[in-house]
């Protein structure tokens, strides 16, 4: 057609008929195939390895000042369980977690 490629090949190139669809998954393989097929551009983004959870924990427990008790052992123990947990997940967890003193305190009679 003697075009850039763009549009539907019959001169339509309307920049207002555009249609752009961004998808994430942590499940990729649970994405029907027909789908799959109509997405030409796949980003594979790993789960976060052992120094990057290291660093993540190390992120989050800066934001709580110092006012955690955790020890290196502690930590390194929270890096090697968290194996196959995304950035989310741990971020999820260290909220859960931040929680806990105030659920003590909800038990208290």
């Amino acid at each position: 057609d003697g075009g850039s490629g763009d549009g539907d090949g019959n001169g339509n190139d309307d920049v207002s008929r555009r249609v752009l669809v961004l998808g994430c998954s942590n499940c990729p393989w649970d994405i029907d195939d027909a789908v799959m097929r109509r997405m030409s551009r796949r980003i594979h983004v790993p789960l976060p390895d052992e120094e990057a959870r290291t660093h993540l924990l190390r992120q989050l427990l800066a934001k709580e000042s110092g006012r955690h008790s955790l020890t290196q052992n502690d930590m390194r123990s929270i890096v090697d369980r968290t194996e196959g947990y995304s950035c989310s997940d741990m971020a999820s967890i260290a909220q859960e977690a931040a929680f806990g003193p105030l659920r003590d305190l909800g038990s208290v009679e």
